[in-house]
């Protein structure tokens, strides 16, 4: 279970880390409150011994507790009006619920209303703590701990630095609503959320997946799921999200835009992206932006087969440099043209090369580019054996070794993957991210994703107006 931060900031951490973490405190302080409770309680009389003034000052106090308590209620109820009214009438509602818990101050109500009311106002730490004094009151209330993520989360936004104290705080509460209903996809995605956000792509990547698979049919967490992709690198992966949104909601034009901006940077899909621009366009086509990117990837496209037209001029006026079959190759799998990259690959293959002192570099380049081709047409195998003959060249290639992992990863074989992160961070930088992430994240990088196997579907998701 994660630690909370150790902050002076919120004083409130024992009621929201409950008895089950920090049992030994609440007994130290449970013990504390009674004794000091007896030192200064007189001892007590059966009421037979209770003189007459006795019994009514009694009845008259329990009286007095039950006003208070009811006035309380009517003080909520109040408030609650004054919201209803008007919004002219907040600063009323604001001093009903603080009436209210003037009366009665163990009134959760009270406070969890104080606080939307703050959090509506956009009064972030007045939100927070009145969320923390609810929590101390109910500390297993999953929604207060989503609420309270979500201020903690929006005080971040609305400050000019990024305050990494606050949102590992905000982190801590949705594992905590995650541990109270390890069911709901509204705290599973509230943890997503945040984690994205803090920049933990991987772990925050496996909870937007536990997230659709209790509500696979949401196109707002499949979009966000396929942005994080894309942060993360995966635009492939991205691609497969906004499809399956789009499926849910084909009459959106900016999932459309979204898909062509993640085909953009995907080889050989620029035809697919200017039909979803285009798409896009046809939905909405009063919008300048949509316009100017149909306009911008047509010239793109244009300028692309103006350049792979150059290249074709040069390697006829000399058929002998591999430099230039492999640029045209580059440019022909930009293009999507994969059997003609692939065969300009080739060429560099049957290319005599005896007296190149870079004979062993265009050797590596063509093989590792032809990998990097059937990469892109999902030719797993195929990809991997053209990567094995690079790495047979050039063994302490660490880019080598990194793409070879990512294509382990994408099949499943953890252990290899593993195994080439590693050798791809001896002879270099890259692959050190992901075996970090492997190692310390996912602990057994045998055991299955989070989103494997049949997900819990429930009726519907809450989704936060936060």
């Amino acid at each position: 279970m994660t630690d909370r931060p150790d902050t002076k900031r919120y004083t409130h951490t024992i009621f929201r880390t409950g008895l089950q973490r920090e049992g030994a405190r609440w007994a130290f302080l449970l013990a504390v409150y009674l004794i000091s409770f007896r030192l200064e309680s007189k001892p007590s009389l059966p009421s037979a011994q209770l003189s007459g003034s006795s019994v009514a000052q009694v009845e008259r106090k329990s009286s007095d507790h039950h006003s208070k308590k009811v006035m309380a209620l009517e003080y909520i109820r109040r408030g609650d009006e004054s919201i209803k009214t008007s919004l002219l009438q907040l600063a009323k509602a604001e001093r009903d619920y603080r009436t209210a818990i003037q009366l009665d101050p163990e009134n959760l109500q009270s406070h969890e209303k104080l606080a939307d009311l703050y959090y509506s106002e956009q009064e972030w730490d007045e939100a927070i703590d009145e969320y923390a004094e609810a929590l101390r009151l109910e500390s297993n209330n999953e929604w207060l701990h989503v609420r309270l993520a979500y201020a903690l989360r929006r005080k971040v936004a609305s400050s000019n630095t990024d305050d990494a104290l606050l949102r590992e705080e905000a982190i801590f509460e949705c594992r905590e609503a995650v541990r109270i209903s390890p069911k709901s996809a509204t705290s599973h995605l509230c943890l997503a959320e945040m984690l994205g956000e803090g920049k933990y792509l991987d772990e925050a990547i496996e909870e937007f997946r536990q997230v659709i698979s209790l509500v696979p049919e949401n196109a707002t967490v499949l979009t966000e799921l396929a942005q994080l992709l894309s942060d993360s690198g995966n635009k492939l992966g991205a691609v497969a999200e906004y499809r399956k949104a789009i499926y849910i909601q084909p009459n959106n034009p900016y999932l459309h835009q979204d898909l062509a901006n993640a085909l953009t940077h995907v080889d050989g899909q620029f035809d697919d992206a200017l039909a979803e621009f285009r798409e896009a366009l046809k939905l909405k086509p009063d919008n300048a932006q949509f316009r100017r990117n149909v306009d911008d990837l047509t010239r793109r496209e244009n300028s692309l087969d103006q350049g792979i037209e150059e290249e074709r001029n040069r390697v006829l006026i000399n058929s002998r440099d591999p430099e230039g079959h492999l640029r045209l190759a580059s440019k022909l799998r930009e293009k999507g043209d994969f059997v003609s990259a692939i065969a300009e690959c080739q060429k560099v293959l049957t290319l005599d090369m005896a007296n190149n002192s870079n004979a062993s570099y265009y050797t590596m380049m063509a093989y590792s580019e032809t990998g990097a081709i059937l990469q892109d047409k999902q030719d797993l195998e195929g990809a991997m054996a053209e990567l094995k003959k690079a790495v047979g060249v050039a063994p302490n290639n660490g880019e080598l070794h990194n793409q070879m992992a990512q294509i382990l990863e994408q099949r499943g074989d953890l252990r290899a993957a593993l195994s080439e992160y590693g050798l791809a961070g001896v002879f270099g930088k890259a692959g050190y991210e992901r075996l970090f992430y492997y190692l310390n994240f996912r602990q057994n990088p045998e055991a299955p994703s989070v989103n494997s196997g049949p997900g819990n579907p429930v009726p519907e998701m809450k989704v936060p107006h936060y």
